[in-house]
């Protein structure tokens, strides 16, 4: 693995929990957040509920060696996604043969940087509720938020697959791929 794509891998995971303290406070995150109000918003604990156990139960242990559970649940996420009114892609690539796909969805804002927040869904020997299906649960619902805001950063939301065992530590990882296409369509996609 380059230093550039370590460098852009650290950046994602690093600079969204960063950043995103300081910046959704632009957004009013941050109160609508808050878990005093969370706790009393039925409407808000369902909709995780709900996601959390359709990736967690309803598909268990979407791993590598069940390509068909992963492309339900990459299904699902893209079908949400479209719910709330974002046009939603597949970043395709292969593994030894097999299709595994990144989801992504960008929103534009007013202001010239982007931040990317990402989650994984696939899982390993477990059926993902805490790695990492809550996770994507929590993606899906701050990208149905971000949808309804007018203010602040272009957000790349993205659904990450194959972080797990074996592809864990490999070039083979979802936000590996996704990092490295970033650096060759950076001008393109996170300033359009």
């Amino acid at each position: 693995m380059s230093k550039t794509i370590k460098r852009i891998l650290i950046i994602l995971c690093g600079g969204v929990l960063l950043f995103s303290a300081y910046h959704f406070s632009k957004w009013g995150f941050l109160q609508s957040l808050k878990y005093s109000s969370l706790k009393h918003n039925g409407k808000a604990a369902a909709a995780l509920e709900k996601h959390v156990k359709f990736l967690a139960k309803d598909l268990p242990a979407a791993s590598k060696n069940k390509i068909d559970l992963l492309d339900r649940a990459s299904g699902y996420i893209k079908k949400e996604l479209e719910a709330c009114g974002y046009k939603p892609e597949l970043q395709n690539y292969s593994i030894n043969g097999q299709t595994f796909s990144n989801v992504t969805a960008f929103k534009q804002g007013k202001i010239a940087e982007t931040l990317v927040i990402g989650a994984h869904y696939d899982t390993y020997c477990n059926p993902g509720a805490d790695d990492n299906s809550s996770g994507v649960a929590l993606l899906l619902e701050v990208a149905k938020a971000a949808k309804k805001m007018t203010d602040g950063y272009s957000v790349i939301f993205v659904a990450f697959t194959n972080e797990e065992p074996p592809n864990f530590k490999t070039e083979n990882m979802g936000s590996y791929v996704f990092a490295k296409l970033q650096i060759l369509r950076a001008p393109l996609f996170l300033n359009p």
